[in-house]
């Protein structure tokens, strides 16, 4: 059996002769690791938790649990828009390994702590995970074949809430696990997965010089160069994290009420119809995010970033009203609102703060405009939930998801447009000097 170091060696000599064996290689082991790490955050969602409440409240425990976890999400990326920017190669492995422990013994507490404290374990397990992303994107960003290895670890997002929940309710179904254990039975089952996902991470060689040529290069980002990134693209970025806070409730609230919605819509083998829909909108997103790597230039791959996110805003335009006039029936809708969704929602995890780096000449790392963007953007998910227990109780999940679909559609297409007409003009004044400095587009 190969040692660490001898799959080291394999993988630095694959490499250099075998871009597609790197991508493929290194676009399973990100997927594989944020996969795994969906065990530990989302199997909770599998659980109705039908007439408990909160302290006696209006607030629905479920809605508890995903605004506790969803608080230490949001702590986890305030934190993380530093640790991760600046985190160096020898320390992203264990720290990777020491946040899903965490977690895990997080989970742990939710099935022994009493009902009241409950979400305070949720708010621990949210405290770990919400760096994680930012940890893996880092081993992969700065290359120019980070497109398609980005898209099979967004591909992972999308796919694996879908699964982990299947994999939590087949526990409850079958092997008699209780509501409130199972979440952490489901991490027990994916935690070796991660393990060996990581490790196969850590096995990656770095950037080549032709890489840093065409991407720049990516180093550790100070809180000066963070601070001056900001100020240089202020507007562009507000617009676009605009976008994000909108969509991440859009997302997190599909993802999170899914089974609730399908359920409304009366659709039988919930579990089966999830996995189904999200392995279509998984498909189709990692084929047209993927194929992003074709747009060589820098100017033109921002282009075309953009409008793969105004084509997702265009879908969920398009499907809600035929969903009301029954032209589809619900399945459709729930896949073309995913894939529309998705469209928008996965190219700010990676391939987008990519190629604005690129294009624009910034020497730093994607990682803290994903990080800074997630950090705001989560942080919409609460009061979108307490306005929908408080406010919009009389309605159901479905009712609610139907308008929201209207709002987030008609907001993510005019700004990503601002946005996108923003970043070219930059683009187009900065190119002159990037050729010069470093050569012509690859």
């Amino acid at each position: 059996m190969n040692s660490p170091g001898d799959s080291l060696s394999t993988v630095h000599r694959e490499s250099s002769s075998s871009p597609i064996w790197l991508t493929i290689y290194g676009g399973a082991a990100a997927f594989a690791a944020y996969f795994c790490m969906y065990a530990f955050r989302k199997p909770f969602s599998a659980g109705t938790y039908e007439g408990l409440t909160l302290l006696n409240t209006e607030v629905t425990l479920k809605s508890a649990f995903v605004m506790s976890q969803l608080c230490g999400y949001i702590v986890s990326k305030f934190i993380g828009v530093g640790v991760c920017s600046q985190a160096t190669r020898k320390s992203r492995g264990i720290t990777l390994v020491g946040l899903i422990v965490w977690a895990e013994l997080a989970l742990l507490l939710l099935a022994v702590l009493p009902q009241s404290l409950k979400p305070v374990a949720m708010f621990l397990n949210g405290l770990s995970l919400g760096m994680v992303w930012g940890l893996v994107v880092r081993y992969l960003e700065g290359r120019l074949i980070s497109d398609p290895m980005l898209a099979a670890l967004c591909c992972s997002f999308i796919l694996a809430s879908a699964y982990v929940k299947r994999v939590g309710l087949e526990l409850m179904q079958h092997f008699g696990i209780a509501e409130f254990w199972m979440p952490f039975a489901t991490g027990l089952v994916f935690f070796v997965p991660f393990l060996i996902a990581v490790w196969m991470l850590e096995s990656l060689p770095e950037p080549t010089h032709k890489d840093q040529v065409a991407r720049m290069t990516r180093v550790p980002m100070n809180f000066s160069a963070q601070l001056d990134f900001v100020v240089r693209f202020f507007f562009g970025l507000a617009t676009l994290i605009a976008v994000y806070f909108v969509l991440t409730a859009y997302r997190n609230f599909r993802d999170d009420f899914s089974v609730d919605i399908l359920k409304e819509e009366g659709i039988g083998d919930i579990g089966e119809a999830l996995t189904n829909i999200e392995n279509y909108v998984a498909f189709f997103v990692i084929a047209i995010v993927g194929a992003m790597f074709l747009f060589k230039g820098r100017r033109s791959g921002l282009l075309a970033m953009f409008a793969v996110m105004i084509l997702g805003s265009v879908l969920l335009a398009i499907a809600t009203p035929l969903y009301d006039r029954q032209v589809i029936d619900g399945r459709t809708w729930m896949f073309l609102t995913g894939l529309g969704g998705y469209l928008i929602y996965v190219p700010y995890n990676a391939a987008l703060f990519d190629r604005i780096i690129a294009s624009t000449g910034t020497v730093g790392t994607a990682v803290f405009a994903i990080m800074l963007a997630d950090f705001i953007g989560y942080m919409s998910t609460i009061p979108l939930l307490l306005g929908r227990d408080l406010l919009f109780s009389g309605i159901s999940h479905l009712q609610f998801f139907r308008i929201f679909t209207y709002v987030v559609a008609g907001v993510s297409f005019v700004l990503l447009v601002v946005s996108g007409l923003y970043f070219d003009r930059v683009a187009s004044r900065v190119q002159p000097v990037i050729e010069s400095t470093v050569g012509s587009e690859l």
